[in-house]
């Protein structure tokens, strides 16, 4: 502000042909805490500031950040297995995943089918009706409520074969779900963690008793710090760093941190994932 007011006094005094006593002075002040600024000038130069402070004073845009830190490994968990049942005998040739007994399935298969009613006469003349009843799907909702993936059952004549597929995808695990708003071009941090205590120095005294530790503490956990920039369009640039750290383990020396760390610039579009 110093520079604009010099700037100011300078092209009064030249626009006048004067430099001297005669010179009308610009004069600007900021006050950070209520964000106003205090201005002394003539009253042209005052309407000339005050169309240039109506520009720049406009409220500043904010992004609001919702990031997903998953952790990804190889791997995945697949199952298959098929059973296979005849009139006389049930047996399974191979299976690895989950394995129901063929012939308690077939019973509980047969208890969820309805029973149509029936009517009988006794030797007296009596009627006696019976309605249609629904089956029992206890047994077999309890039965299959073990299985995951899909599970195909056949039949043809005397032979049954239930077949089962899954595959499970344990490759990836959430770490955090952070959330943050903050001002255009302004940064913001996220941190979660605890500061674990580290072993730098020991001393010991004369007697060998005593020992004095000098230990520092080191912060683990998950962090994420982003500075976005609105450009044109709603596009955001957005400066990403991110790390990760735990205690992997513990030496006879000391402790043992893994870290990992990524830092990245992306362009993304307003509401974009």
């Amino acid at each position: 502000l110093k520079q604009v007011s010099g700037t100011l006094t300078a092209a009064k005094e030249e626009a006048e042909g004067t430099v001297g006593s005669g010179r009308e002075i610009v004069s600007i002040a900021a006050s950070k805490h209520s964000n106003a600024l205090i201005v002394t000038a003539p009253q042209d130069i005052m309407q000339s500031l005050q169309s240039v402070i109506e520009q720049l004073d406009i409220r500043r845009a904010q992004v609001h950040v919702e990031a997903l830190i998953v952790e990804v490994a190889e791997g995945s968990n697949i199952n298959f297995g098929v059973q296979w049942a005849s009139k006389d005998a049930g047996l399974m040739q191979f299976a690895n995943g989950t394995q129901i007994p063929i012939g308690t399935l077939g019973a509980a298969i047969s208890q969820a089918k309805p029973q149509k009613g029936s009517t009988v006469i006794s030797e007296n003349g009596a009627t006696t009706i019976n309605p249609d009843t629904n089956g029992d799907l206890s047994t077999l909702a309890q039965l299959l409520s073990g299985f995951s993936g899909t599970a195909v059952g056949v039949v043809k004549g005397d032979w049954m074969a239930l077949v089962q597929a899954v595959k499970n995808d344990s490759s990836s695990n959430v770490l955090s779900t952070p959330s943050i708003t903050t001002l255009d071009n302004q940064e913001a941090f996220f941190m979660v963690g605890q500061d674990v205590p580290v072993l730098t120095g020991s001393t010991v005294g004369s007697n060998n008793s005593n020992p004095f530790n000098t230990v520092e503490r080191k912060k683990v956990g998950i962090m994420l710090k982003v500075t976005p920039q609105i450009n044109e369009g709603n596009a955001v640039q957005m400066v990403i760093e991110q790390e990760v750290s735990k205690v992997e383990g513990q030496t006879s020396l000391d402790v043992v941190f893994g870290e990992r760390k990524l830092k990245t610039t992306v362009l993304a579009n307003d509401g974009e994932l």
